[in-house]
């Protein structure tokens, strides 16, 4: 199952979730790591998009500089 946020969410605040998904105590399986922007070239290609976090049956991703509406407010981090 995957847990996608914007980290700039007011409604639903990252690290609400996150301290929800710290006492699950399930395994990680992948730690931490940053995405950039696929298909993009030059700088844009180099831009952080957000980050990446995956335990035994769940991942997680946060989209940098969205909101609640993270389709909407960051459509290529989204996709």
């Amino acid at each position: 199952m995957l847990h996608y946020s914007g980290d700039s969410d007011g409604v639903v605040p990252t690290q609400g979730t996150l301290e929800w998904m710290n006492r699950l105590g399930w395994k990680e399986t992948t730690p931490w790591k940053a995405f950039t922007m696929a298909g993009s070239t030059g700088e844009a290609s180099k831009q952080t998009g957000g980050y990446f976090w995956g335990l035994e049956g769940l991942d997680f991703g946060s989209v940098h500089g969205a909101g609640h509406m993270v389709p909407m407010d960051q459509p290529a981090r989204a996709y």
